[in-house]
């Protein structure tokens, strides 16, 4: 890890150069993305961990609530164009949105709703995994309403990821052979599909109409159009763009492992999965509540990895929020794995 800070430091020097101390440490494509591995080692604090976990459900509860304030002073901005044939939510929507109209609030838009999102998967995901025996209710009502969320904001790859975090929940509290949980898993899954379905029906018709439409590999072919492979080697540091979507200077990439390699080259995004990967080394001798976190920071991992990869919208590796307590979690599970000594 010494070497990712020698090599953070060459590209923030680097960096200054040419761009303002706002952009080099606190914009989108800040150097302090580099150090986002280092993280990992924020949880061997337990004083850290006991604070996140105690607070993981008010935390999911805020998101939630903000995410539907975003949603409904959205619908208040630039009017009703939302399909419902259930007259209960026809109404309650309906009330709410004249007051908003009537009233106003200031609540940023469009991408606020989606950034909360984001923010809000990342704490389902941890909470789902580590409280499930403490809050089941509470976590079964979360993910009802984190796939309700992805049906709104139309994302086809956190519907396919929050459904995934449904099954993967059923399977691990559910009793009885593994067979019938995999079906009735499958079963829950398309229930709660058409459930949705039955209220907003254009919604999900647009969503579903999409169907399995290539929405990504157009980006590589413009990318390599413009760009070699050895430019992700080194990277071509803060201010790298290509020609994308009518924008000559766009610098931005849906995979966001290609977009740390474009900027700042392979390292952090090899340091990034070094860490990941440890989690799955053979422990030995662990306790139960050792084995529950092991477990939760590789599912987590691999539903952050599928979004790094992109299989999300307005999800950015960065050093903020959903990147550090990802890695807290990852964290605090290689403290268990490598731990010497269990105690009881």
């Amino acid at each position: 890890m010494l070497g990712l800070i020698v090599y953070y430091f060459i590209w923030t020097l680097l960096s200054l150069r040419n761009n303002s101390i706002a952009s080099v440490f606190f914009e989108a494509i800040s150097t302090s993305t580099i150090l986002l591995p280092m993280a990992f080692m924020l949880g061997f604090d337990d004083r850290i961990w006991n604070i996140l976990v105690k607070k993981l459900p008010y935390i999911n509860a805020l998101l939630s609530t903000m995410f539907f304030i975003a949603v409904v002073s959205y619908l208040a901005q630039y009017g009703i164009n939302w399909p419902m044939n259930a007259l209960l939510s026809t109404m309650f929507f309906i009330a709410v949105v004249s007051y908003l109209a009537q009233y106003g609030i200031n609540w940023p838009m469009n991408a606020s709703y989606k950034g909360i999102y984001s923010f809000w998967i990342t704490s389902t995901y941890i909470m789902t995994f580590m409280l499930y025996d403490e809050k089941r209710k509470f976590v079964c009502l979360n993910l009802m309403l984190i796939i309700i969320a992805s049906f709104i904001i139309q994302s086809r790859a956190w519907l396919l990821q929050s459904l995934l975090l449904l099954f993967i929940f059923f399977i691990i509290v559910g009793k009885g052979n593994r067979y019938i949980k995999f079906l009735m898993g499958v079963l829950l899954i398309f229930i709660t599909i058409l459930g949705i379905s039955c209220i907003f029906p254009e919604v999900t018709g647009n969503l579903f109409g999409r169907g399995l439409e290539d929405t990504r590999s157009g980006q590589y072919a413009v990318f390599f159009a413009q760009h070699s492979w050895s430019d992700l080697i080194g990277g071509l540091g803060l201010n790298a763009t290509y020609r994308y979507l009518g924008n000559n200077y766009y610098p931005y990439f849906d995979n966001q492992f290609m977009f740390i390699m474009f900027h700042y080259g392979v390292l952090p995004v090899i340091s990034w999965l070094s860490v990941y990967f440890s989690v799955f080394k053979r422990q030995r001798d662990c306790d139960k509540q050792s084995r529950k976190i092991i477990k939760a920071a590789k599912f987590v991992g691999g539903f952050i990895l599928l979004a790094y990869l992109g299989l999300s919208t307005y999800y950015q590796i960065e050093l903020g929020y959903n990147g550090v307590i990802v890695m807290i979690l990852i964290g605090n599970a290689l403290k268990r794995i490598y731990k010497k000594r269990v105690v009881y």
